[in-house]
């Protein structure tokens, strides 16, 4: 991580006259030996004073960017112990904004229960991180894509919610943009990702329009939304059909999407056989409220019952009520093809 800055701040120093760039790299390289260990008001005031020592803008956001991360990190760490108070404390000292930040702070609302916030701050790290501006576009972050885009909709099943990623006139933020912008990534790449898997860099060769966000999404083939179901059938509650609502105004803004999938599951309760029954039902009945909602897409239903329990990012983090929460979803699957 420190020579990473280093490297950077480099390229930045070229254009500085001698002595400005001698002052400016010892002044980073002091920065960078008191990182592990200083506290992070001080490490803040010690980017800030970059400047002074004859960095340029760049280094100087760069520093404030890494102390940022470091906040995030130990930041982890004191949730990890416990340590919740500890952990808002070294969030909120943070100089800038930054994608580490945002999904600390969304575990930290997680771990309270309030997965209405926990979402909001999750589908706001994937906006930042895919943000130029704000955050590099290096491919080596296409890994926590994958995590982010999992968090985000599991606290979103639990939220009952897409709010904080679909607006009610399709528009999307955080999770569903990156999703649209992995579409497009995959039409424009010949209509299938070329990354290794999901997470993997190479989802879009790097060029100048790179985006970590939408390269790593164009790998991510399935989503699964809070549509949710009367207790034991398929009829849409209210609940259901606003959400759905909010998917379908989603559907009708994404082009080149010819057919989706969408797959039904249910939790363990229950006999499987009668679960098998249900989930396609479900599926069946979102298909029709899509069609009926205006959505010019072929759509075929499958139903998987509770054969395929959703890939949790951490399964310890829920209780059980909450885990069979997450199970009873419909997954939508685009095919760009």
């Amino acid at each position: 991580m420190a020579s990473g800055l280093l490297k950077r701040s480099a390229a930045v120093l070229m254009v500085l006259p001698g002595v400005a760039v001698a002052a400016c790299e010892t002044a980073v390289a002091d920065l960078q030996a008191r990182l592990g260990t200083e506290d992070i008001a001080l490490l803040t005031d010690g980017a800030r004073a970059l400047q002074a020592s004859g960095c340029s803008d760049a280094v100087v956001t760069s520093s404030l960017r890494q102390v940022a991360s470091m906040a995030a990190r130990r930041a982890n760490a004191a949730l990890g112990s416990g340590d919740a108070a500890g952990a808002l404390a070294l969030l909120e000292a943070a100089p800038v904004l930054h994608w580490e930040v945002l999904a600390m702070r969304g575990a930290l609302q997680a771990r309270v229960g309030d997965f209405a916030s926990a979402a909001q701050f999750y589908n706001e790290a994937l906006d930042v991180l895919g943000a130029p501006s704000l955050t590099p576009q290096d491919p080596a972050l296409e890994v926590v894509v994958p995590r982010l885009m999992a968090l985000a909709q599991e606290s979103m099943m639990l939220a009952d919610s897409t709010q904080t990623s679909i607006r009610s006139d399709g528009t999307a933020s955080g999770l569903m943009r990156a999703i649209s912008g992995g579409l497009s990534v995959r039409q424009d790449a010949g209509n299938a990702p070329t990354s290794t898997g999901a997470g993997q860099p190479g989802a879009l060769e790097k060029s100048d329009d790179y985006n970590v966000v939408t390269s790593a999404a164009a790998g991510v083939e399935q989503v699964f939304l809070p549509v949710r179901f009367a207790f034991g059938s398929a009829e849409l509650n209210e609940i259901g059909q606003r959400e759905a609502r909010r998917l379908a105004a989603f559907l009708r803004r994404q082009t080149g999407v010819e057919r989706l999938t969408l797959l039904g599951h249910t939790d363990e309760i229950g006999s499987a056989e009668n679960n098998l029954a249900l989930s396609l039902r479900r599926a069946e009945t979102m298909r029709g409220f899509l069609l009926a909602e205006g959505v010019q897409m072929e759509i075929e239903t499958l139903g998987r019952g509770e054969a395929e329990p959703p890939r949790l990012v951490d399964s310890t983090a829920y209780t059980d009520e909450q885990r069979r929460a997450i199970a009873r979803r419909v997954e939508i699957s685009f095919d760009t093809h």
